[in-house]
């Protein structure tokens, strides 16, 4: 016989043990009703974009893929690339770019644009506007981006591309991280990528200031190869790494690391700022040995160094804050547009920045650095940011709430402010070219 003790023990038990598989139960209801749900609701999960590389190019989106791209909030767009490897329409035939106004668009992710669909690219919303405002002028436009480009890795798109289509006038779009992109030194601090395997065109600059041009390495996948093994901090908790199991192929993950923080995978380098500190120092001690970087790094145990390092609420600030790297960052920055206007001067072709400024503070000084390069050089210069506070419009309704790039609207507006450039510089796209700078 069961004492009445142990008896009332073990229904407690049996009540405990059903409630806990009821509680399991109605969670895994609950979370598969939510996977469908997401299911039905998304068009797709994750972004895709096929590439290869070109050689003397880079790594440009391979010709005829389907690429998808999506924040998992405000858009999934599918679209497919052309002939070439951009998101843009087919190219025009050159000699009917030739006998137009052609407008060739170089830039980074701003000018690929895969967040939104070709027909509400700017370069394309430009002509619809143009044709009915500015019919005399004849306009046609071309697009040549590529994501995470500066303006030095950029140049081969007027070399190989645009410049077979006889433009009239080349437009170069530049967001204040291109200072940064331009720099494969930047790279290897900030992420322990390879400088010298990087798979665009680079540039190197001597300790006496000369600049030379590097070609692309022809191992594209060996600029993300870390200089040195990362160190590893402790591991993750076990419900974030549940949720990074499941993100490959779970709606629902994917749904819970966008919407909360604290589900968000942390570098596997360490989540402290300490351990950073130590890993950067480790890929300083590598670049420091390389004779084309080691003179612009401040030596282990300097003042410089001790400086820039003695506090680890420092370890996410941005590289110009290191000794010498501001103005570093500047001269590449500088050196590539001197190379397109080189080229630009020599067919015969307007140059034009269109500058999209950032809302960040970190920005403000290349911004203002940018802006002095086309003073200096009488390169008009659009200020998006400014023409767009002219309008008395709200910047942020240019961009998308979860994305820093452009959407329709903001496409619409940059095509607006290039449309009022080109109505006050016809000449542009005649014989003669308006050379006064445009400073917005």
């Amino acid at each position: 016989m069961i004492p009445p003790r142990a008896g009332r023990r073990r229904r407690a038990l049996r009540i405990a043990a059903w409630n806990f598989l009821i509680a399991i139960a109605g969670l895994t209801v609950i979370g598969g009703a939510a996977e469908l749900g997401l299911r039905a609701v998304w068009p797709f999960l994750n972004s895709s974009k096929p590439s290869v590389l070109v050689p003397g190019v880079g790594v440009l989106i391979a010709p005829g893929a389907e690429v998808r791209q999506t924040n998992l909030r405000e858009f999934w767009t599918v679209q497919r690339a052309n002939g070439l490897g951009f998101l843009d329409r087919e190219p025009i035939d050159p000699r009917r770019a030739a006998e137009s106004c052609h407008i060739a668009m170089i830039g980074d992710s701003f000018v690929a644009a895969l967040e939104v669909p070709i027909a509400d690219k700017f370069h394309v919303r430009l002509e619809e506007l143009a044709a009915r405002t500015l019919p005399g002028l004849d306009i046609t436009t071309s697009a040549w981006g590529v994501r995470a480009t500066g303006t030095i890795n950029q140049l081969p798109l007027y070399d190989v591309y645009a410049r077979r289509m006889r433009p009239k006038i080349l437009v170069l779009v530049v967001y204040a991280n291109d200072f940064y992109d331009n720099v494969p030194l930047h790279l290897a601090y900030r992420w322990g990528w390879d400088p010298d395997r990087h798979p665009f065109v680079t540039a190197v600059q001597a300790e006496n200031g000369a600049m030379t041009l590097r070609p692309p390495s022809a191992d594209s996948a060996g600029m993300m190869q870390y200089l040195a093994k990362r160190l590893h901090g402790p591991p993750h908790p076990w419900l974030t790494r549940t949720v990074l199991r499941a993100r490959p192929n779970s709606f629902l993950a994917r749904y819970a690391l966008s919407r909360y923080p604290f589900l968000s995978p942390l570098p596997r380098s360490s989540p402290s700022p300490d351990h950073w500190l130590r890993q950067r120092e480790l890929w300083m001690d590598i670049l420091r040995r390389r004779l084309d970087y080691a003179w612009i790094l401040p030596p282990r145990g300097s003042a410089e160094a001790k400086d820039r390092w003695s506090s680890p609420a420092k370890w996410a600030e941005m590289p110009h804050d290191l000794p010498r790297m501001r103005q570093y960052i500047r001269d590449f920055t500088a050196f590539g547009i001197d190379r397109f206007k080189e080229r630009a001067d020599r067919d015969g072709v307007a140059f034009l920045i269109l500058f999209v400024e950032e809302m960040n503070s970190t920005y403000e000084w290349a911004a203002e650095a940018l802006k002095e390069m086309a003073r200096e050089r009488g390169v008009p210069l659009i200020d998006l940011h400014a023409y767009i506070a002219r309008q008395g419009r709200d910047i942020r309704e240019s961009r998308f709430a979860h994305d820093i790039h452009w959407n329709a609207t903001g496409h619409l507006w940059a095509a607006e402010a290039l449309l009022e450039w080109l109505a006050r510089n016809r000449h542009a796209c005649g014989a003669e070219v308006d050379e006064t700078p445009a400073h917005g």
